[in-house]
């Protein structure tokens, strides 16, 4: 008998379903740098030992380094006892630090303050003209049309926004 003249055998249950097993991280590249024990009053970040944007930036900015404590926040990625009690929670040439969530804020809140003061200086009409924003591109500095346009066809000249 051939394989073409075999019986096909129905399901009765309809198409099959597949089922795939729960996503895992196969090299554990997302829990890399992951901590645990983490104070959920604290804002956490990774900063580098050295250079522009490390430690000093961060400190400048109220982060304290994390010291390992028992009991205490740590880093997944490192194995049991690599990091002593009492020294700073490095992991992969970076300090764990951290900032109180409300101090944070206080800072992101002036900083927004700033940016909004500096954004209706830009966008006013007797402040400066960002000439990359919208329409204004094609405005002067004193807010009147820069660019006109011809109708080669019939010599009339429109100008943009009027």
């Amino acid at each position: 008998m051939s394989s073409t003249s075999q019986p096909i055998v129905k399901s009765s249950r309809g198409p099959a379903v597949r089922k795939d097993p729960p996503a895992r991280p196969v090299d554990r590249s997302l829990q890399q740098g992951a901590i645990k024990n983490a104070d959920p009053a604290k804002h956490y970040v990774w900063a580098y030992k050295v250079g522009l944007g490390g430690v000093g930036y961060y400190e400048n900015l109220g982060y304290e380094v994390e010291i390992k404590r028992p009991g205490g926040v740590h880093c997944v990625s490192l194995r049991k006892g690599q990091v002593g009690e009492g020294n700073p929670i490095e992991w992969q040439d970076n300090v764990l630090m951290s900032i109180d969530k409300s101090a944070l804020a206080e800072q992101e809140a002036a900083a927004q303050l700033e940016v909004d003061a500096l954004e209706r200086r830009i966008l006013s009409p007797g402040g400066v003209v960002d000439g990359l924003r919208g329409i204004q591109g094609t405005r002067a500095r004193d807010n009147s049309a820069a660019i006109s346009m011809v109708n080669e066809t019939t010599e009339n000249t429109t100008l943009l926004g009027s």
